[in-house]
C-alpha cells in the first residue's frame, strides 16, 4: 500500500489516447515527473507494452487494470495485445 509520508506530489497528469482498437493502445504523454499509467480495461496475459518502442513491464492495477511506469518528459506508448495463442500451432 503507497503512502505519502515522503511528500510525493500526486497530482493527475494528462495522457492522451492517440488511437484505441481491441488489440493495440496508443498514447502521448508529457510528464513533469515520473509518473505511472494506468488504462481501465482489463489487465490480460498477452499484453505488451512499449515505452517510445522500449519493452515495459505491465503491472495488474488495483486488481483489474493495467498500468506502467512512464518516466518525466515526452513519449509514446503503445500496448499491444499479442498472445501466444496467437502464434503456437495446434498440436
Amino acid at each position: 500500500m503507497f503512502n505519502n509520508k515522503n511528500n510525493y506530489d500526486l497530482s493527475l497528469q494528462t495522457a492522451n489516447i492517440v488511437s484505441y482498437s481491441p488489440n493495440k493502445v496508443k498514447i502521448e504523454v508529457d510528464l513533469e515527473q515520473d509518473g505511472y499509467l494506468v488504462l481501465t480495461d482489463a489487465y490480460y496475459p498477452g499484453w505488451q507494452a512499449f515505452v517510445d518502442n522500449e519493452w515495459v513491464e505491465i503491472y495488474p492495477t488495483n486488481i483489474a487494470f493495467r498500468g506502467i511506469f512512464v518516466p518525466q518528459g515526452k513519449h509514446h506508448i503503445v500496448f499491444n495485445y499479442y498472445p501466444k495463442s496467437f502464434f503456437t500451432p495446434p498440436i
